[in-house]
């Protein structure tokens, strides 16, 4: 009689593996709006029961309750990673907890506008794929890092260690809380494909170092977004170096002034940096944001014009001048259209 209970047991318990197998891998129902999603984010810190809802919200799963069994009998539930996740591929509850523990799987694409330095491309990262923030800041400001990924960057002591102008702004494919340091790699090899030899030879024709001239770029994207302005910025610039007129480039100042959160007052112009183009002379020992190709074009191809100051007129758009006596009478009229607007 034992014998015949054990018997019915063990055939009842492999009864139970085999449909608990066949729940477990069987093709899963989808709901309607899977056929219009992407991809779907998991939040971190996410009980099972409010997964289940969220993937049975955007269609992934028909129904939950086989989901959540099958995480609470399984201890799947721990195993849950936060990502943004592309279900296209999966067939049955196994196939979403396999995925789910791998972590996020889907590309996501992230835009880096040009003229963003690179505490603001660390704060979009953070945002859009869970980059460690602090740990990309700490990599991309360090000279050992540079010489690591193979840049050797000519300038001077004094200048701010590290990557900065050299994070090339892009659209990319990165994947979720993908590790900083082989963002850098990626963003500094798109860099190394746009700078070609062509332009490292037009820089000797200069008589100017690629860091200069990417320094001079990021001065001329921090100054204007119009295009046709970029050579018209660059000519002022090379006018200036030429004759040895200081810069006096406010965006210069306020790389150096962090969270300054307002506009520049005249103190501000007094701060001693290298990199205040108000007290020095040249340009400023490095790149004060990450430019663009535009911008780098125009620093190696400024307008063939004589022009020695400009003003904003306060619509995004610049009044240039040959002389000071014809930049002055431009600023009162920049101030007077500024007043009316």
């Amino acid at each position: 009689m034992i014998k015949l209970l054990v018997k019915l047991l063990i055939g009842f318990i492999l009864f139970c593996v085999v449909i608990l197998g066949h729940l477990y891998y069987r093709p899963i129902k989808r709901g309607e709006a899977f056929e219009e999603l992407d991809y779907l984010k998991i939040p971190r810190g996410l009980a099972l029961t409010e997964v289940a809802c969220l993937l049975r919200g955007k269609g992934v799963i028909g129904e939950e309750p086989r989901f959540v069994f099958f995480g609470q009998v399984l201890g799947k539930s721990k195993s849950i990673k936060a990502g943004k996740y592309d279900f296209s591929k999966t067939r049955s509850i196994a196939d979403i907890y396999s995925l789910l523990g791998k972590g996020g799987n889907a590309t996501i694409f992230v835009t880096i506008p040009e003229g963003l330095t690179i505490k603001e491309i660390a704060s979009i990262l953070k945002k859009e794929v869970e980059l460690d923030s602090a740990e990309f800041v700490s990599l991309a400001y360090s000279d050992t890092v540079a010489h690591q990924l193979g840049v050797e960057i000519e300038r001077p002591m004094w200048a701010i260690p590290g990557l900065e102008g050299y994070l090339f702004p892009d659209t990319y494919n990165f994947y979720w809380e993908q590790k900083p340091r082989r963002v850098i790699e990626i963003m500094l090899s798109r860099f190394n494909q746009a700078f070609v030899d062509s332009l490292r030879e037009r820089c000797r024709d200069l008589g100017f170092t690629p860091h200069q001239i990417v320094t001079l770029a990021s001065m001329i994207e921090k100054e204007t977004g119009l295009a046709q302005e970029r050579p018209l910025i660059s000519a002022v610039y090379h006018n200036r170096l030429k004759r040895r007129m200081l810069l006096q480039c406010d965006p210069t100042v306020i790389y150096v002034l962090p969270d300054l959160g307002r506009p520049l007052y005249t103190k501000d112009l007094q701060v001693d940096s290298r990199y205040n183009t108000y007290r020095y002379r040249g340009l400023p020992p490095g790149p004060i944001a990450n430019p663009g190709m535009a911008s780098i074009r125009a620093a190696l191809y400024p307008a063939e014009v004589r022009y020695l100051y400009f003003v904003a007129r306060g619509d995004g758009s610049h009044i240039f001048s040959n002389t000071l006596r014809e930049h002055n009478n431009a600023r009162i009229r920049a101030k007077r259209a500024r007043r009316k607007s």
